[in-house]
């Protein structure tokens, strides 16, 4: 059994190490004062480059796949189709260098959710899979974490373009920040989502909360997740994640016009920059004065809690875990011991 093999498999909590004590510990400490449950890695997108005609191995797997497209002349284009095709987990696998060739991008795609990934899947991708490329790179992750409180109060601050939409009920049901080309901010009602669309599985766990809300950070691009990769994703706390106390003395005594700039820095912050420096001083000094909490403080702390495999629940560190992908050629992939 290789490091891969004995990491994936041992189970969660067998080990009362210093380690795992101080794990417990930080979940803890989350749980209490933010309301806590768990991060994961929702969506993992990983491309990379592999020649089909010197790769004996990789010819094996691609006749498995669902399905191959052919080019008008009848040779073949490619294959595409679901990796594992007899499981009803989302292994979506591409093949196509011709295509690739013209738009100048890697010619191998995978995209799955590690946390509803099994663990027999996973380590297949992770043994067997990936060290066949050359050139991986990740072009897309969603590192969601769920918190058993209402955040519907919160505010995704910063200059970032902003989107709010509401239900029926004319309740906050999601907020939208970010760029879109690099990064979105999605903050929603998990548990009414998983209520209304998840399957009997996700309605059953959603139903276990009395509020379940998730915070997810949705990053694009290669060059940027590996950039900020090197940063350990410091830029995910920039963002100002946070709720404001309107019942405080500060809040109350202003006046309605100095309410709306109060809340203008958040709604619409290019108005709230051509105030004058003065201005801007006394209303981001209320405003520290009004905040009760803010998410951004926390939301490098869980790294080393990141959840992945559904029927083996397993903790690894999210940032060694990325890296470990990013080097896979010539070496394993290395998941934390639980």
């Amino acid at each position: 059994m290789n490091n891969t093999d004995k990491q994936i498999t041992e189970s969660a909590g067998t080990s009362k190490s210093p380690l795992e004590v101080q794990k417990i510990n930080l979940r803890t400490q989350l749980s209490k004062k933010y309301g806590f449950v768990t991060i994961k890695i929702d969506r993992l997108t990983i491309m990379g480059n592999v020649e089909l005609e010197e790769n004996q191995a990789f010819q094996n797997l691609c006749q498995f796949w669902d399905v191959m497209e052919l080019q008008s002349n009848g040779e073949y284009a490619g294959f595409y189709g679901q990796l594992f095709r007899e499981s009803t987990e989302n292994f979506y696998v591409s093949y196509m260098p011709i295509k690739a060739k013209k738009m100048k991008t890697k010619n191998f795609y995978l995209e799955f959710n590690p946390a509803k990934s099994s663990q027999a899947n996973l380590k297949y991708v992770f043994d067997y899979l990936l060290p066949l490329l050359e050139e991986i790179s990740i072009s897309r992750i969603d590192i969601a974490l769920d918190f058993e409180r209402d955040l519907s109060s919160f505010i995704l601050g910063g200059r970032s373009k902003k989107k709010i939409f509401f239900g029926t009920d004319g309740k906050i049901e999601t907020r939208y920040a970010g760029s879109g080309d690099e990064f979105i901010i999605r903050l929603y009602d998990k548990k009414k989502e998983q209520t209304e669309k998840g399957d009997k599985v996700a309605q059953e766990e959603a139903q276990k909360f009395d509020q379940l809300w998730r915070l997810e950070f949705e990053l694009h691009g290669s060059g940027f997740i590996e950039n900020q990769l090197k940063k350990e994703f410091r830029f995910l706390s920039d963002t100002p994640i946070y709720q404001l106390d309107f019942e405080d003395r500060n809040y109350i005594e202003l006046s309605p016009q100095e309410k709306i700039i109060f809340l203008s820095k958040d709604e619409h912050p290019e108005l709230f920059a051509d105030l004058s420096k003065a201005t801007k001083a006394k209303y981001n000094a209320l405003r520290k004065k009004a905040s009760i909490i803010d998410l951004a403080d926390m939301t490098r702390l869980p790294f080393e809690l990141t959840e992945i495999c559904w029927d083996y629940p397993k903790e690894i560190n999210l940032i060694q875990f990325l890296n470990d992908i990013l080097r896979t050629k010539g070496n394993e992939v290395q998941v934390a011991d639980s």
